[in-house]
This record gives structure tokens, C-alpha cells and sequence, in this order.
């Protein structure tokens, strides 16, 4: 199983959208990929996406900074 976990940060809070969970790898694969294109354009200051195992073992992880975020 894997999990994708998308966070948007606004300054000193953090919103984290509805997770979705996937049991094939490639499908997972996809709908990281899909956040990410989403989170590259986004006018959220820190847009990060994370695909873990049910073990909470990070498969992948990307950020994105927008606005001069750090």
C-alpha cells in the first residue's frame, strides 16, 4: 500500500488536503506525479508531496517553493 500525503504551508500553518491511498505501485507512481505538476504551479508558499509505505517509509518526496519562501 501507498500513501500520498500533499502539504501546503502558509506561513506558520500547514493545511494537508484529503490523503489518498493506493495498493498498486504505478498507480501510486501517478498520483504523486499529478500532485507534484499541481504543486509546481501553485501559489502556495511551501507545496510538498510525499509518497510513504504503510510502514511510513518515504518512497519519494518533493517540495516546491513559491513567493520567496525558503
Amino acid at each position: 500500500m501507498f500513501i500520498l500525503i500533499e502539504m501546503q504551508t502558509t506561513g506558520e500553518q500547514t493545511a494537508i488536503p484529503p490523503i489518498v491511498t493506493k495498493t498498486d505501485r504505478n498507480e501510486a507512481e501517478a498520483e504523486f506525479h499529478r500532485l507534484c505538476s499541481i504543486a509546481a504551479v501553485s501559489s502556495v508558499p511551501i507545496h510538498t508531496v510525499m509518497m510513504v509505505d504503510e510502514y511510513g517509509n518515504t518512497q519519494r518526496a518533493e517540495h516546491y517553493t513559491h513567493g520567496g519562501a525558503d
